[in-house]
């Protein structure tokens, strides 16, 4: 059976991956999130659309290192990567331009909190056994 990549490096690929496909050249992808962010009428919608991706994260950490989605490790695991993810679209969001990059932009801001992620999850598993 092949090793598995680190938690969190699939965390990151997912997120990029997805990010990517919704990419296009002419920012459709921007204006649509701009949109999103900006009109209340449709704010329900778009937080329970990061609900659900919030979730698919946490599960996705629970499989990984054990127990539950709503476990603290795994639910702050998905709520920082979460976060993030946002914090960088906010950006783009309320820039003058669109990211010439997006996707490696998006990677770049997010290694750092995957990483120090990775590192949590690596010190939790070293005290599981305690």
């Amino acid at each position: 059976m092949p090793e598995l990549q680190p938690t969190m490096t699939a965390v990151l690929a997912a997120a990029v991956g997805a990010f990517e496909s919704s990419v296009d050249q002419d920012g459709v992808w921007l204006t649509r999130y701009r949109v999103l962010r900006n009109a209340t009428e449709l704010r329900e919608a778009e937080w329970a659309r990061w609900a659900d991706w919030r979730t698919a994260v946490a599960e996705f950490v629970a499989a990984r290192v054990g127990g539950s989605p709503q476990d603290v490790i795994p639910s702050a695991i998905a709520g920082a990567v979460l976060s993030a993810y946002l914090a960088v679209h906010n950006a783009w969001a309320t820039a003058d331009q669109e990211p010439r990059e997006p996707a490696a932009t998006l990677r770049r801001e997010l290694l750092p909190v995957c990483s120090a992620l990775e590192t949590l999850i690596t010190v939790r598993q070293g005290r599981a056994g305690e």
